[in-house]
């Protein structure tokens, strides 16, 4: 099982270092792929979650362990949408920043829409941004942060997606995750909303 992330970490290494060279015209970073690993992982390692959600002046908090593969999906599923930027209509709207993150000793690549594009275009790609925060390299994940928004016919969407990690055994394990957002109706008021998930090893 070690060896299968080392191979799918050292895969995304090679996605940032075509992108950085060919000017992202290769896979930017493989969201879809980390994503489809965790949920292998917390399926066979019996991960429990610890969610609180909230929704406007409501809250609630719940404790329990997804039962198998398709339950880890149903909880993951929405960071594929992160995925996104890989899309060949979308690929080449962002541009690639590397900086050190200011509040720690990891380094932030970030995937930004180029200011340079008509806003048209802007309002249309479907991720405002997207962060990986690494140490040293990229198979030390620890964070991955994007904005996704959607423009429906009568609302409009915009999610913050966080993911955050820390090394078990040598392998960067999903620990916590939280997803904040809105919705505002055409004609209507807007909805906020937030979950905040922490991931537990059983096994």
């Amino acid at each position: 099982m070690r060896d299968t992330f080392s191979i799918i970490f050292l895969l995304a290494f090679v996605s940032f270092t075509c992108s950085n060279k060919q000017n992202s015209a290769a896979t930017l970073f493989d969201v879809d792929s980390l994503t489809s690993a965790q949920i292998k992982y917390l399926t066979i390692h019996r991960a429990e979650l610890n969610k609180t959600s909230s929704l406007g002046d409501s809250s609630g908090s719940v404790s329990f362990m997804p039962k198998d593969t398709s339950a880890w999906k149903s909880e993951l599923e929405i960071f594929k949408v992160l995925n996104l930027v890989n899309k060949p209509i979308n690929r080449n709207s962002y541009t690639i920043e590397i900086q050190p993150d200011t509040k720690s000793n990891l380094s932030i690549r970030t995937f930004g829409i180029k200011t340079s594009l008509p806003e048209d275009e802007k309002k249309n790609l479907p991720i405002e941004y997207l962060k990986i925060y690494y140490h040293n390299t990229v198979n030390k994940i620890r964070r991955i942060e994007g904005q996704y928004k959607e423009l429906g016919f009568m609302n409009k969407t915009a999610q913050v997606l966080m993911m955050e990690f820390q090394p078990v055994n040598d392998t960067m394990i999903l620990t916590s995750y939280s997803i904040t957002g809105g919705q505002k109706m055409f004609m209507g008021d807007s909805v906020q909303y937030k979950i905040n998930s922490s991931v537990t090893l059983t096994k």
